[in-house]
């Protein structure tokens, strides 16, 4: 009997497609090509927006607001002696207008006042809201907004913090209508002012020839009696004006790190009155405020003294950080130099867990440098502050009483922003 055995049988196979050499090669470019423009990609838009950012950092100017002396009186050498010339009585002249010269003077104030307006603008937030039936809808509040002016990329307005803090977006509306979207670009709670910004390439060619940046006056040259005209939402609705006269300029309000002149009129307050007070120049002198009001002005409109924010307004304006003590102080007068106080500026009150508190600043300290820069008033520590950094460790010197009289005392801390 024959048999057969088989001890193997095998049957060569080609490789399989994917595994053969050239195939792996061309996958293998495949591959790294797709990955390199993956990574150049990823590479070039990085690059391509910080050159972008870059040169929009480069396009924008910094805005300049020049600051206000107070006027000094010149003194003669020689003061001639009039002892012996009678003293003349001021001659006071009567005089009545017409009805037609009362109503020029209307006319006259209005074209001042219409003038001034073309630097306003009305601020729309717009927030998205949902009703009781599951319905969205838009609630929309308005404050006036005053064009400070533009740093060659992005229009700017000052208006209210608290009208666009917390918002869904932010519109514009010039004089012509035209209506622009914004962006909230630095706030100062303090003051509850904010300046947004406006990008010049979504304002028409035809708008911007409207445009006028605001004309910012001297208020350090105002007195009680000056006669002023409060524009923009002075009676609560859009484009109303009213006309009155100064009733105090020496009002000081101590707020932190900071004392601002508040302007006092004789104009009666409405509910969401605000804008700005102009001289008959038209000239801004006040911007009109409700954040710090006290017992003999909750009814009248009153107004920050523009030339006490112009500093402010600049920092605003730069997107600038405004450094954080966290103080209340106010100057140490002749008078209580008189009664042993050291000059400087005396602290009524520190703002709870601050930089002032947390570098052991006590009320009743009357402060006299920070960084070996002498400060004799509230305006020179602003004026400090707003020359320092978030973050900067600074060292100040004071005075504090004790048993033994006023000693001296050192302080460091390291300064914050006030959210």
């Amino acid at each position: 009997m024959n048999e057969e055995f088989s001890f193997m049988k095998e049957k060569i196979k080609d490789k399989p497609f994917y595994k053969k050499k050239w195939v792996q090669v061309v996958c293998a470019t495949i591959i790294l090509a797709v990955l390199f423009g993956i990574i150049s990609g990823y590479v070039f838009s990085k690059m391509y927006r910080w050159m972008e950012k870059k040169q929009t950092e480069e396009a924008v100017q910094n805005i300049e607001i020049p600051k206000d002396q107070p006027e000094v009186e010149e003194q003669s050498e020689a003061v001639p002696d009039t002892s012996a010339e009678e003293e003349k009585e001021p001659v006071i002249v009567e005089a009545e207008l017409t009805l037609e010269e009362y109503g020029n003077l209307y006319r006259d104030m209005r074209v001042v006042a219409n003038t001034a307006s073309k630097s306003l603008v009305t601020v729309t937030a717009v927030n998205n809201d949902v009703d009781w039936f599951n319905e969205q809808y838009e609630n929309n509040g308005q404050s006036t907004g005053m064009i400070i002016g533009d740093n060659g990329v992005e229009l700017l307005v000052l208006t209210k913090y608290s009208e666009v803090e917390e918002c869904d977006g932010i519109n514009v509306t010039f004089t012509d209508d035209s209506v622009a979207s914004a962006v909230l670009k630095k706030y100062d709670v303090t003051t509850d002012l904010a300046v947004i910004s406006v990008n010049l390439s979504d304002i028409s060619e035809n708008t911007k020839a409207k445009i006028v940046k605001a004309t910012l006056g001297n208020s350090m040259h105002l007195s009680a009696g000056t006669p002023v005209i409060a524009i923009g939402r002075a009676d609560g609705s859009e484009d109303s004006m009213k006309v009155g006269v100064l009733t105090s300029t020496k009002n000081k309000q101590s707020v932190v790190d900071a004392e601002y002149t508040v302007l006092l009129t004789d104009m009666l307050k409405n509910a969401g009155s605000d804008g700005v007070l102009i001289n008959f120049k038209g000239e801004i002198v006040g911007i009109i405020q409700e954040k710090h009001e006290a017992a003999n002005m909750k009814d009248v409109i009153s107004a920050y003294a523009i030339s006490d924010i112009k500093s402010l307004l600049e920092h605003l304006s730069n997107s600038q950080d405004i450094a954080y003590l966290g103080i209340k102080a106010v100057t140490v007068t002749q008078e209580a130099l008189r009664n042993g106080i050291p000059s400087g500026v005396y602290v009524t009150d520190v703002v709870m867990d601050s930089p002032a508190m947390l570098g052991g600043i006590q009320s009743g300290d009357v402060l006299q440098a920070i960084n070996g820069q002498k400060v004799t008033q509230m305006s020179e520590l602003t004026a400090v502050l707003e020359r320092l950094s978030n973050r900067q460790n600074i060292s100040l010197e004071g005075r504090r009483l004790t048993k033994d009289g006023y000693k001296k005392i050192n302080y460091t801390t390291s300064l914050s922003v006030l959210e």
